[in-house]
């Protein structure tokens, strides 16, 4: 049984730091990370036993960073529940780990612990992973998925699991696209993608609200009976309720955070521990906006907690401080709070 977001902690951060030396990108799954350097080159580091890391094993790496091999440099990575992808140079897909559900792009389950590269998939501007499903952004901003589809998260209007690539219908032209990881199974996961006009369209899993849509995509007894979403999946893209100008989103296991062009930070789902950063605990499943909170660069929403990057390259943190995650002690914070000690990105 792979690890769950909740069941896995990191290694000391100084030997996560002489694993992988001066990163470009560093990208995480339940338990291992994998990184590009300067050199654009990949390596991971951790759990392997799907064969995450891609060095043909499965035994598993803490204090030494596997190299990933490939024909040429990459430009973008992505880590999912227990695979990742890496898009290179000449904007081929190859990913590497667990296939049990095609996320690799291939029937056959045994394969996966070396890159392969996804059929069809050689015109890719960039590519992300979900829990056991992949998406892929292509040169012409099309979407196209493949994998698991329990909550709808391939985006093709079915619930029908596929290992082959097909578009997500419905998106006029994007220029990111973002998957999550569920750490409950049954979650099944969810994906975001960003316009050309700004726009976010989002799909998948909705159990708490996080794909935006609002009340509608709500089950209306289960929200009077549990106070929050609990609304059904959706197998097609729909729009961002009241949310515009978007450079970038990031997806958590249950809330969704976008930054706008004027670099404030909206949220939306599940506001467990504060994570939606806007004073309470209360779910919503269209976006809240963190408030008096600007010059943001940079969001990235996790399993309990969010963190954003400031254009003075300032870290700030919100939501659960289980573990020491926000750098701010164990106490929740229900608003952002700037992390101390660490010098400006």
């Amino acid at each position: 049984m792979n690890p769950t977001l909740g069941d896995v902690l990191p290694p000391p951060m100084p030997e996560l730091q002489t694993a992988f030396g001066p990163v470009s990108t560093l990208e995480s799954g339940p338990g291992y990370w994998c990184a590009l350097n300067a050199e654009n080159e990949v390596s991971c580091l951790g759990y392997n036993m799907s064969g995450q890391l891609g060095n043909g094993g499965d035994e598993q790496s803490w204090a030494t960073a596997i190299p990933v091999t490939l024909p040429a440099p990459a430009h973008s990575i992505g880590a999912g529940g227990a695979h990742a992808c890496a898009v290179d140079a000449t904007n081929v897909l190859w990913c590497w780990g667990a296939n049990d559900h095609g996320q690799l792009g291939f029937d056959d389950p045994g394969v996966g612990f070396l890159p392969l590269t996804v059929p069809g998939e050689d015109d890719v501007a960039q590519a992300d992973t979900g829990t056991d499903f992949t998406c892929a952004l292509h040169q012409d901003g099309s979407v196209w998925c493949w994998g698991k589809n329990n909550s709808g998260q391939l985006g093709d209007g079915t619930f029908v699991s596929r290992a082959q690539p097909a578009p997500v219908t419905g998106i006029p032209g994007a220029t990111l696209v973002a998957t999550a990881i569920a750490d409950a199974p049954e979650d099944g996961g969810y994906v975001c993608a960003v316009d050309t006009e700004g726009f976010v369209w989002c799909w998948g899993g909705n159990r708490w609200g996080q794909l935006g849509g609002g009340e509608e995509l709500c089950d209306p007894i289960a929200l009077e009976e549990y106070a929050y979403c609990n609304g059904e999946p959706q197998p097609f893209p729909v729009q961002v309720a009241g949310l515009d100008n978007v450079k970038s989103v990031s997806l958590g296991d249950r809330h969704t955070c976008a930054v706008r062009q004027d670099g404030s930070v909206w949220c939306w789902g599940d506001n467990e521990r504060g994570k939606l950063g806007n004073g309470t605990m209360d779910d919503s499943p269209t976006p809240v906006q963190v408030p008096d909170f600007f010059n943001v660069e940079e969001v990235s929403a996790s399993f309990d907690h969010t963190c954003a990057v400031k254009t003075d390259g300032t870290i700030w943190c919100w939501g659960s401080g289980e573990h020491n995650r926000l750098g701010l002690g164990s106490d929740w914070n229900y608003w952002p709070q700037q992390v101390a000690g660490l010098p400006p990105l």
